[in-house]
């Protein structure tokens, strides 16, 4: 398992502040805004505490990454503010976290819900982009112009990436563009089932099984030399 953040913020003649972190394991950071112009909190195979109190009442992603075979395999907290400096200039802040693991079965991504400070009626905002990669391919790239549409997107949304077998490398991209005072940030869940004890002993039986036939077909291959009969 390997996580990555990254946070970037630009500055317009005066200063920004962004935070960028990753552990693994054990209690990730809370939810709430820390303050900083862009952040990027992450948490790899956090602990299943953690994991269920960061997912909290949020029905939809609980059913789709706390059932009794999920494993939450990260958790990370994005968002950005507009700085304080920033002179009613159109400026995108941006904030990214990557999880490398493996894992066979069906991925899905939680957003959990979001932490949104000031744009009363709108004002200051102008655009929020999610982009999911995996592999090197973008299978999510949402754009919102609507403050409304990203508060009712980003809340208890349960969204199903697809099936994948062996190493996955995996991305999520936030971006936020401003021209005055205001912030928003989201905390989001990934993971996803893994087989039953039952499953895995069958695979188990099954290559056994393919193994003794091979024998007994004689498509062992050889060592370093010929067997003479």
């Amino acid at each position: 398992m390997k996580v990555q953040s990254l946070a970037v913020a630009p500055t317009f003649g005066g200063t920004a502040t962004t935070n960028a972190m990753a552990q693994a394991g054990g209690s990730g950071q809370p939810f709430a805004d820390p303050g900083q112009t862009a952040y990027a909190l992450a948490a790899g195979l956090p602990g299943r505490p953690y994991a269920t109190s960061l997912i909290g009442g949020a029905g939809n992603v609980a059913a789709a990454l706390l059932g009794p075979r999920d494993v939450v395999f990260g958790t990370a907290i994005l968002g950005a503010n507009y700085a304080p400096d920033g002179g009613g200039e159109s400026l995108t802040y941006s904030a990214t976290s990557t999880f490398d693991f493996g894992f066979r079965g069906d991925l899905a991504l939680g957003l959990i819900g979001y932490d949104e400070n000031s744009f009363a009626g709108g004002l200051g905002f102008e655009l929020i982009a999610l982009t999911v990669t995996i592999d090197g391919t973008t299978i999510l790239n949402q754009p919102f112009a609507d403050i409304s549409a990203a508060e009712s997107f980003f809340t208890d949304n349960a969204i199903h990436l697809g099936a994948y077998s062996g190493l996955v490398d995996l991305t999520l991209g936030y971006s936020l563009t401003a021209n005055g005072a205001g912030g928003f940030g989201f905390d989001f869940a990934i993971g996803g089932a893994v087989p039953e004890l039952s499953t895995w002993a069958m695979l188990l039986i099954g290559f056994g099984a393919l193994s003794f036939v091979a024998v007994r077909r004689g498509l062992t291959v050889p060592l370093s030399r010929e067997i003479e009969p």
